[in-house]
This record gives structure tokens, sequence and C-alpha cells, in this order.
């Protein structure tokens, strides 16, 4: 894994690097319509003691997004957060509309998320881990990311069916996004940073 490749690979964007007491800190924001840094929000990535830990910029304040063991699997987290924090995934718009329609029926939800979406990245009503889970809670319907470590990552609660299918679609598609992404990368990837790496694309 070359992580001098990956930011090479985030040509859109402006990228800074400073290193302070040996420490390595480096900056990425989105490009304004002229071309300049918008440095109302980014992501940056900073070593520290070892570590490699990332943050989200909004406008003055800072946020830790998580820290991870090694220079090359931060470096790539870097990568995968800017990609999914700033390149959105749209989808099918008429696949939504086909899945509002819906007011109880998720075997019909399911036959139209089959022809969007591999199904190994949702599951309806019961628990899997890897994917984006649908299950009904007092007659609505809840939609969480399932780690193979078994945390639950809450998404969304209490929406109505057409809404929580929308969801899951939106979040499945990001799902199966990530896993194009971190393909070329993943071989040495230990799963806990693979599921971290996943949290972060998917914006939760």
């Amino acid at each position: 894994m070359n992580y001098n490749d990956l930011l090479d690979k985030l040509d859109n964007y402006h990228i800074k690097k400073d290193k302070l007491s040996g420490d390595t800190i480096i900056y990425v924001y989105p490009k304004n319509n002229d071309g300049s840094a918008n440095l109302d929000v980014g992501v940056i990535l900073e070593s520290s003691d070892g570590k490699w830990y990332l943050y989200e910029i909004q406008r003055d304040k800072k946020f830790e997004l998580n820290n991870f063991s090694k220079k090359e699997i931060g470096h790539l987290a870097l990568y995968v957060a800017v990609k999914g924090k700033f390149e959105k995934v749209k989808g099918d718009y008429l696949v939504k509309n086909e899945l509002r329609k819906l007011e109880k029926d998720l075997v019909d939800g399911k036959t139209i998320l089959q022809k969007s979406i591999k199904e190994n990245y949702f599951s309806l009503l019961k628990e899997n881990e890897g994917t984006i889970n649908l299950i009904e809670n007092n007659q609505s319907f809840d939609v969480f990311y399932l780690t193979h470590q078994k945390e639950k990552i809450m998404i969304t609660e209490g929406r109505p069916i057409s809404s929580a299918l929308v969801v899951l679609y939106n979040f499945g598609i990001k799902l199966e996004e990530f896993d194009k992404l971190i393909k070329p990368h993943e071989e040495n990837i230990e799963l806990k940073e693979l599921e971290k790496m996943k949290i972060l694309y998917i914006g939760k």
C-alpha cells in the first residue's frame, strides 16, 4: 500500500502538510469554485505518540473521528473519510420513488431493493453483521449498521416503512461503494480497522 499514491488521488482537494516537533499533520480541504481551499470544512490526519488521529474540521471546531495504529492505515482512513464526506453517492431517484410509495409490504420493498443493490449489503427484519439492517420497533422501523464485532451503529429510528426503506437504500449503496473503494487496498488490513473505516465512509 503506497500512501503517497492515495494522496495523489485526492487531486481535486487542497492538501497541506506540516511537521511540528517531529509530528506530521496532513490537512485536506475541498476547493472553492475559484480553486482556493474551503477552510470551513476539512479532514485532518495527525501523528502523535505513535498513533494517527483523524479529525473533522467544521469552521473553527475540531472533532476526533477515530485513531489508527499504523501510518499506512491512517493515510488510507484519511482517503476514505474524504471520499465519504465530500463525494456523495446519489443512488437512483426512480428506486427511491418506488420505495416511497410502499405503505406496509416489505416483500415488495425487498424486490425493489434487490434490483439495485446486492443482498449482502442489506437485511430486512433480521440482524446481520456487516450489513445495513431494518428492524421493526413498535410499528415503526429502525435502520442501523451492525459491525462484525456486533456493535450497532444507529442510522435512524422510528421511521414509517417507506421512509426507512429509502434510508436503507441510501446507506446500502454507500456500503457497496465503500467495498469498491477499499478493495485495491484491503490486503493486510485487520477487520477491526476495516470496520472503523467503513463507519467513517458511511458517515456515522
